[in-house]
């Protein structure tokens, strides 16, 4: 937190996944609620995201589709080529005010 009211939150966290739909080409799993931050914003924040997995065997997961209010992540969108399950790690910066 920043006295101007500027607030920058981030938390990586790790996720089993699995059952991935096919969705045309791709393979898409929908996350409930991954994320709630810290402290809530006044108002919805920028959030930005990145992802890896822990096996280099598996590919990355493309994320899209994110549900954002004042207080968390409410869902986002995993894509990814083929079905296989696995860990992956999904980082998040939230930028917003506070007060």
């Amino acid at each position: 937190k920043y006295a101007d009211g500027t607030m920058i939150c981030f938390q990586p966290k790790v996720f089993s996944v699995s059952d991935y739909e096919q969705w045309g080409v791709f393979y898409r799993k929908v996350l409930s609620n991954p994320f709630t931050f810290p402290v809530p914003f006044t108002a919805f924040p920028t959030v930005t995201f990145s992802g890896r997995n822990t096996s280099s065997a598996q590919l990355v997961n493309i994320i899209d589709g994110a549900v954002i209010d004042q207080n968390g992540v409410n869902s986002i969108q995993l894509f990814r080529p083929n079905s296989s399950s696995g860990e992956t790690i999904i980082n998040y910066i939230a930028i917003g005010k506070w007060k």
